[in-house]
């Protein structure tokens, strides 16, 4: 986990692993955390190059889903038909 490398020191050596399984969440919890997940890609200030190369891949390598389920989110999160 983040917190166990964190305490032993070894945060920088598994952060690509750590930021795989995060853009695999994103993707995993629908668009609104992907779109977070985009967003955090596009701080290089606050994470690694690294780091940022991997997020990014939520800008391309989305799955699709359909049109029927977008509209069904939208609708649900804004509360209007």
């Amino acid at each position: 986990s983040v917190a166990w490398d964190s305490a032993r020191g070894e945060l920088r050596r598994n952060e690509r692993s750590h930021v795989q399984t995060a853009r695999r969440v994103f993707t995993s919890l629908g668009p609104a955390f992907v779109k977070m997940g985009q967003g955090l890609a596009a701080r290089p200030d606050l994470f690694s190059p690294e780091s940022v190369e991997e997020l990014a891949r939520l800008f391309c390598a989305v799955p699709p889903f359909p049109t029927s389920e977008a509209m069904r989110v939208i609708t649900r999160e804004l509360g209007v038909p």
